[in-house]
């Protein structure tokens, strides 16, 4: 676990927690590919941006963010927040119960205890069966080599010669589609794929330089926007 300022980061097997406590903080737009993220507001009030729609969560209540859904989050200077995430394929392999007590657990690793009836509301969220489906575009050739492969130089008139479109027009019906233009859709998943490495020893000047950003300071910057942390807090993080 780390503590930076008012941020505390941890990894407990399959789940993904931040803590986030008077920290002002604005998340542009993003999505989380094949990833469940919960958010716990603990105390004040924060403003999450989804599917066009403005939502205050107060203290005592919780939003879910399911995959693919393009989301933006706002953190004024006086709130705690919990953040879990935990990516879809590992959803499948729990129980809910089982989940309860994963959560539970994460939880008590960052010194916040929660109700159990209140984990078991977001576990009934994460498993509903009315939550968006927007996978199937993900597997359009284009969207899923910017995701799997983002460090791959991008050809846009390329793209959109393949599918008879203007490179512009390409773009906009792009932007439509998952949420994103190709540029950031494609630096979100730098981002994403630049943890798994540094995860797996991957120094930072390498990491940066295999994943094509231009200095290390676009890469912090960049790193950081998505994240959170920059690329030597969650370095720590993940060491300890």
């Amino acid at each position: 676990m780390i503590l930076v300022d008012q941020i505390r980061y941890c990894r407990f097997g399959a789940l993904e927690l931040i803590y986030l406590h008077n920290r002002p903080l604005n998340y542009k737009k993003h999505n989380h590919v094949s990833t469940y993220t919960v958010g716990l507001v603990l105390d004040g009030e924060v403003t999450l941006h989804c599917e066009n729609q403005i939502r205050r969560v107060a203290a005592g209540g919780f939003f879910v963010i399911y995959p693919y859904q393009v989301h933006a989050l706002s953190l004024p200077a006086n709130y705690t927040l919990v953040s879990l995430c935990i990516q879809k394929k590992h959803l499948k392999q729990v129980t809910r119960r089982q989940l309860v007590e994963m959560l539970y657990k994460a939880l008590l690793q960052v010194r916040v205890k929660v109700r159990v009836a209140l984990l078991a509301d977001v576990v009934q969220a994460l498993y509903s069966p009315n939550q968006p489906h927007t996978e199937n575009m993900y597997s359009n050739k284009n969207v899923n080599a910017l995701w799997q492969t983002p460090e791959e130089n991008t050809n846009l008139q390329k793209m959109a010669n393949e599918v008879y479109l203007s490179k512009f027009y390409y773009i906009k019906c792009f932007k439509q589609a998952v949420g994103l233009t190709p540029h950031q859709f494609q630096l979100q998943n730098k981002v994403r794929k630049a943890q798994r490495m540094i995860e797996n020893g991957s120094t930072l000047s390498q990491t940066a330089a295999q994943l094509g950003f231009c200095d290390q300071s676009h890469f912090i910057k960049c790193f950081k926007a998505v994240v959170g942390l920059t690329p030597a807090q969650y370095r720590q993080a993940i060491q300890r």
